[in-house]
């Protein structure tokens, strides 16, 4: 399975994720305690670019406070 990932300047940790399928993502990942984590934020075609970077610095806030975006619910 092939996949590629187109990585954003701004918010740094953003990222498109494109499958062998065509389907695109964007991707947020960072570090948490250590570990490399990443979550989906949605698809392209759901989500403007904008919106996607909003969601990025909602999930690195979440980081900086010292919680997992994994772990928090909204």
């Amino acid at each position: 399975m092939a996949l590629s990932f187109l990585w954003c300047d701004e918010p740094l940790g953003l990222v498109v994720r494109a499958t062998a399928a065509g389907t695109k993502s964007y991707i947020y990942q960072a570090k948490v305690n250590g570990q490399s984590m990443r979550v989906t934020i949605g698809k392209v075609t759901a989500w403007s670019i904008p919106a996607a970077q909003e969601e990025a610095r909602r999930l690195q806030v979440q980081i900086d406070l010292g919680h997992d975006p994994r772990q928090v619910k909204g």
